[in-house]
């Protein structure tokens, strides 16, 4: 098979999911909440990024390739006002709502933690995520108490977030 013939190929394989791509993109910025993430790998020694966007409620997912970051986010969510499920990457802070994801908290603290062997603090709030992220997850379902729980889960936050200071990397987490 030709060169020629394999770009036909891959050119009119867009065509025909420029539509699917684009109703993908036209269900996320309707969603409430958006999960994003954005993974960087080298492709022939360029930086690439592989983008996923999930919208967690209409169970629908966009992947996006792209060799520059610079307009992914406005290319495929343009001026979206929703909550942001995302990682700490600055590339994020243009939302306002942002809720950052557990895995990425819990796992920047037990870095903090083991970057600190001797820091008291750090261990006591890694500690104190591990334990308020286990509470989380016992809350589950609905409840007539559940903004009595969550104004106690924000307190606690806030509590760790403002007490933590001068331990290494702690202020910066924090």
């Amino acid at each position: 098979m030709s060169i020629g013939a394999v770009s036909k190929i891959i050119t009119n394989a867009g065509i025909a999911l420029g539509p699917i791509l684009n109703s993908g993109i036209g269900l996320l910025r309707g969603a409430k909440i958006l999960h994003m993430d954005k993974t960087l790998y080298s492709v022939n020694g360029k930086r690439w990024s592989l983008w996923v966007f999930y919208d967690p409620q209409a169970k629908n997912a966009v992947y996006w390739l792209a060799e520059k970051d610079g307009t992914v986010l406005d290319w495929v969510l343009g001026d979206w006002d929703g909550i942001a499920a995302c990682d700490g990457a600055p590339v994020f802070s243009r939302y306002r709502k942002r809720q950052r994801c557990w895995a990425h908290i819990l796992r920047e603290s037990h870095y903090i933690r083991r970057s600190n062997p001797g820091g008291k603090r750090a261990r006591y709030v890694d500690d104190r995520l591990g334990k308020m992220y286990r509470d989380a997850k016992d809350c589950g379902g609905i409840s007539r108490d559940r903004a009595r729980r969550r104004y106690e889960f924000a307190r606690r936050v806030r509590e760790l977030a403002y007490g933590y200071g001068g331990d290494g990397g702690a202020a910066e987490f924090s």
